[in-house]
């Protein structure tokens, strides 16, 4: 019973420092959703917004600068 029990006592330190030394990364979640602010001091409506969709498209909104709006639609990955 002493055998098996030490065996499975070194058994599972192995198992456990190599589990732990491993450098796998999981990547961010993108939470679906819209997302932005907007100014409306003088009744200028300037506003930046991205709206991030389930099917991996996207939309970027950007019209504070009024002689250079941004507006953009895609794909993510």
């Amino acid at each position: 019973m002493k055998t098996f029990t030490s065996a499975f006592l070194a058994i599972l330190t192995v198992v456990l420092l190599t589990s732990s030394f491993t450098n796998e990364q999981y990547p961010d979640k993108m939470v679906p959703g819209i997302y932005g602010i907007c100014n409306m001091e003088n009744g200028a409506g300037a506003k930046i917004e991205l709206s991030v969709n389930d099917d991996h498209t996207f939309h970027y909104y950007n019209s504070f600068d009024k002689t250079k709006i941004i507006d953009v639609k895609g794909k993510w990955t």
